[in-house]
């Protein structure tokens, strides 16, 4: 490139970095960060640093990311929702939610979190099975100002219908209504695969009722679940009139 009389750029830089890291090799990543320095003239941009934070953050080396943090601020690049977003989801990852959400409480008076910051900590406490602090969460959305999308809703749910707790699932079901969200396929499939894993085909055929009610076209996961469902409740003649329909 340089002999060709070119000289590469920001972005030149930072599609170098994320290639590194998209293969797993953050040294490199770092490597070619600190090639921008011998450069002089082309300089690191907040981009630069979120794609450096994120190639650590993949291997789940949490200490080297935050030294990019402090380098961007040495630098005067304020890190934003991306930057902390990455580090949380580290956090998660390693089964240390409650590092990202002490992490998040303690920026969200600099930065303004999103309905992606809250669904990494929420997503992370069910993974760990600690469902009420991911119930929890939904609150401390509502005191944001952030309304909780369909997709955070669908983790609580999973997570209380595998716990089996029918009264959470409940009362996830009415936090959805009073949020103004509308269930989607999955928030079906979801009851769907759990009451037709434990035979409970009455309480499933119920669910798929509703599901057709809300003008929602069941795809080939749910007909297998019900399918599944029938098979082990012993009724596969059921099973065959919901594939042939």
């Amino acid at each position: 490139m340089k002999h060709s009389g070119c000289h590469p750029t920001t972005s030149t830089f930072n599609t170098l970095i994320k290639g590194y890291g998209i293969v797993g090799k953050p040294e490199e990543s770092q490597r070619v960060f600190d090639m921008m320095g011998i450069e002089g003239s082309v300089r690191p941009n907040l981009t630069t640093y979120n794609i450096l934070v994120k190639a650590w953050c993949d291997q789940r080396n949490l200490e080297e990311a935050w030294g990019v943090v402090g380098k961007m601020r040495a630098g005067g690049v304020e890190p934003d929702i991306v930057t902390y977003n990455t580090i949380a989801s580290a956090y998660a990852n390693n089964e240390e939610t409650w590092r990202a959400e002490e992490l998040i409480v303690e920026i969200q008076t600099r930065v303004r979190t999103s309905e992606r910051t809250w669904g990494i900590i929420i997503g992370g406490y069910c993974r760990e099975g600690r469902l009420e602090e991911a119930l929890r969460c939904v609150q401390q959305m509502k005191d944001a100002g952030i309304v909780p999308n369909v997709v955070i809703f669908n983790t609580l749910l999973k997570g209380f219908l595998d716990a089996n707790d029918m009264a959470a699932v409940i009362n996830i079901l009415g936090l959805m209504e009073q949020f103004g969200i509308k269930p989607d396929i999955v928030t079906y499939s979801h009851q769907l695969n759990t009451f037709s894993s434990l035979g409970h085909m009455a309480k499933c055929m119920k669910v798929f009722d509703k599901m057709i009610e809300a003008g929602i076209e069941p795809d080939p996961q749910v007909y297998n679940i019900l399918a599944k469902g029938f098979v082990r409740a012993k009724q596969p003649k059921k099973a065959e009139d919901h594939l042939l329909q």
